[in-house]
C-alpha cells in the first residue's frame, strides 16, 4: 500500500499519514490499513484492541493467520476481544472481569475447566432437584 501512495518517492511518514486521512476508507479498510502500519513498525510488543470486529469473518480470518499468527510471529500480541472467533488459536487466553484477570491458561484448557465446571453444575442442579423433591414427599407423609 506504502508503494501505491508514494509511487517510488522517498519514504515520508508524515505525508503518508496525511494521504491516508484524506481518503475515504471504509471502516474495514482503514483496519486492514492500521494493521499493516503496526505489522510495518516491527516493534516487540502489540495491543490490538477488537481490531477483527470491523471486517467480515472470511477477512477476519485471512487477517489473523497472515499477520497475527504468521507476520508477528515470535512477538508479543495482546489481542483483545468481544468474540471468541480467534481465541481458539491463540497460545494463551485471559478472562477479565471487574477490571481483574480471574483466569489464564491455554483455550483448551480453558474450555476443560469450563465444561467441568458446567458437569459439576449440572449434577449441583440434579442433587438439589432430588433433595427438593424428597423434602417435598417427606413434607407430603407428615
Amino acid at each position: 500500500m506504502c508503494t501505491n501512495i508514494t509511487f517510488g518517492l522517498p519514504f515520508d511518514a508524515d505525508k503518508y499519514e496525511d494521504a491516508l486521512r484524506g481518503l475515504n476508507l471504509s471502516s474495514s479498510h482503514r483496519t486492514r490499513v492500521a494493521i499493516a502500519c503496526a505489522v510495518y513498525q516491527d516493534v516487540g510488543i502489540y495491543l490490538l484492541e477488537a481490531v477483527l470486529s470491523a471486517v467480515d469473518s472470511h477477512v477476519g480470518t485471512n487477517i489473523f493467520k497472515a499477520c497475527l499468527k504468521e507476520s508477528l510471529k515470535g512477538k508479543l500480541v495482546l489481542l483483545v476481544a468481544h468474540s471468541l472467533s480467534f481465541v481458539s488459536h491463540c497460545d494463551q487466553v485471559a478472562v477479565i472481569a471487574d477490571e481483574t484477570i480471574i483466569e489464564q491458561r491455554s483455550f483448551k484448557k480453558l474450555m476443560m475447566v469450563s465444561n467441568s465446571e458446567n458437569e459439576e453444575d449440572k449434577e449441583d442442579m440434579t442433587s438439589a432437584g432430588c433433595l427438593e423433591n424428597n423434602l417435598a414427599l417427606s413434607s407430603d407423609e407428615r
